[in-house]
């Protein structure tokens, strides 16, 4: 296939043509990825302290580094990353959490969401982006550890 783009993107392994339905979990992967920047940030707003504020600081520099990586792999399809909004009813339910242990609660559950989510997507053997959806996992994994430790909460098995 000839492109006549022009980003630096290197060329990748990823298929020329994506399913829809693996298109579709970029897709979603990227809205969950970017609502939880927004939700960063409106947890920054209420100026956490010490762990919390670390723990923040680390969740939002890997959020925006999955969005990347999800990113780039949209515009090798094809597909206008910047269309992605973050999901409303995330951002809603989040605006509910009004102190730091109900937000980090939140955000607990989202990552043991998330998780459970990319297991699922990790079980289709050929899935083609299953080395891009494991990185991701495996950041997934750092943040979990991470909020765990300022929770005081055992570490899942």
């Amino acid at each position: 296939m000839i492109s006549n783009r022009t980003d630096p993107e290197p060329e990748s392994s990823f298929p020329i043509f994506m399913p829809d339905r693996f298109l579709q979990d970029i897709v979603s992967n990227l809205e969950f990825h970017t609502s939880w920047v927004a939700i960063d940030h409106q947890f920054i707003k209420n100026r956490p302290h010490g762990e919390e504020a670390s723990f923040i600081r680390r969740m939002l520099e890997t959020e925006k580094a999955m969005i990347h990586l999800l990113s780039r792999v949209l515009r090798q399809q094809d597909y206008a990353p910047a269309s992605v909004q973050p999901d409303s009813k995330l951002l809603d339910l989040a605006k509910r959490r009004h102190t730091s242990e109900a937000m980090l609660g939140y955000i607990h559950h989202g990552i043991l969401s998330s998780l459970a989510w990319y297991q699922a997507r990790l079980a289709i053997q050929e899935h083609p982006f299953h080395d891009l959806l494991q990185t991701l996992f495996d950041m997934e994994t750092g943040l979990l550890q991470d909020i765990e430790h300022v929770m005081g909460v055992k570490a899942s098995s």
